[in-house]
């Protein structure tokens, strides 16, 4: 447990933990783990596409009254299990288009409401259903307890809450992305060090706040969220990010605690500015809380390593 010594390569100025009430002194630092949850999985977006010429010739042939899929290939010369067939499937789906089956090889098309709009005016897009595979991460440690997943993120090259300014990050400061580790690997004999945050709660399709997922979603992609793949599960991987907590205590024994980066956090570290996570303090706060039991089994394994 060498890794929760004090190396003092962590230079705070005083007076600057502003987070922290009068009285309070600033007794220990240990480097914890805290959990987060890599995933993978398919989603239904919805894609706009904008007016091509081809579609509209298309959709020009249908309004002119050439509506078989058969006179609609031989018009452009084209063979009827070309290309064309997606396209008029996926036209079909926007609602641009009836499909009409009167038999096997007997099909025809007719233009809806939307489709003749999308005719006769050329500023209308296309809004196309796609399945996409989509990554992403979520803060593990944000829900603990028996709630849903409901802190998502994009990917671990920004700032964890860099959109409420919550991470206290100079404006000239380069962030170089966070540095994880797969938290298996931190397993010794089939069991975690003090300093490791478990979450044993894997992400599936019930335990992911939708809405907040949509919004998360919608926000950081250029199309739109429209449904999860029901069938499809989550694939998810628990990862661990290093940080260091500062332990604090006053005369009456009540604590309190900062997380802040430290050397193992960052790709590029630059000791100087050990930037404290404001809302990730929050979240180790209750969790300490909840679990009374880890700060007792941090500081005494810290002093075991101190020796």
């Amino acid at each position: 447990m060498t890794e929760l010594k004090n190396k003092n390569e962590y230079q705070y100025t005083p007076g600057e933990h502003h987070n922290i009430g009068n009285g309070y002194e600033r007794k220990w630092d240990a480097e914890i783990y805290i959990p987060f949850w890599r995933c993978k999985q398919e989603i239904h977006a919805l894609t706009e596409v904008m007016p091509d010429e081809f579609t509209r010739i298309i959709f020009g042939l249908i309004d002119g009254g050439v509506v078989r899929h058969t006179e609609i290939c031989n018009f452009l010369g084209i063979s009827e299990d070309s290309f064309i067939l997606d396209h008029l499937i996926d036209m079909a789906k926007c609602g641009f288009l009836i499909k009409n089956i009167e038999s096997e090889n007997n099909t025809y098309y007719e233009l809806t409401a939307e489709g003749r709009e999308f005719f006769e005016d050329n500023n209308t897009d296309i809004k196309k259903h796609e399945t996409i595979d989509v990554e992403y991460y979520i803060l593990a440690i944000s829900q603990m307890g028996t709630g849903d997943y409901e802190d998502f993120l994009k990917n671990l090259d920004q700032p964890l809450f860099s959109d409420d300014d919550s991470t206290d990050i100079e404006s000239d400061y380069e962030f170089s992305g966070y540095k994880s580790v797969k938290t298996r690997d931190l397993s010794i004999g089939g069991s975690y060090p003090p300093n490791c945050i478990i979450s044993e709660k894997k992400p599936t399709l019930s335990n992911i706040d939708k809405p907040e997922f949509v919004e998360f979603y919608n926000r950081n992609h250029e199309h739109y969220f429209y449904d999860f793949c029901g069938s499809k599960r989550i694939d998810a991987i628990p990862v661990s990010i290093k940080f260091n907590l500062i332990f604090f205590e006053d005369e009456y024994l009540d604590w309190n605690i900062e997380v802040r980066h430290c050397r193992k956090t960052l790709r590029k570290f630059d000791k100087t500015r050990p930037t404290l996570e404001s809302e990730l303090t929050e979240y180790v706060t209750k969790y300490i809380k909840q679990n009374p039991e880890f700060i007792p089994g941090l500081r005494d394994a810290k002093k075991n390593a101190d020796g």
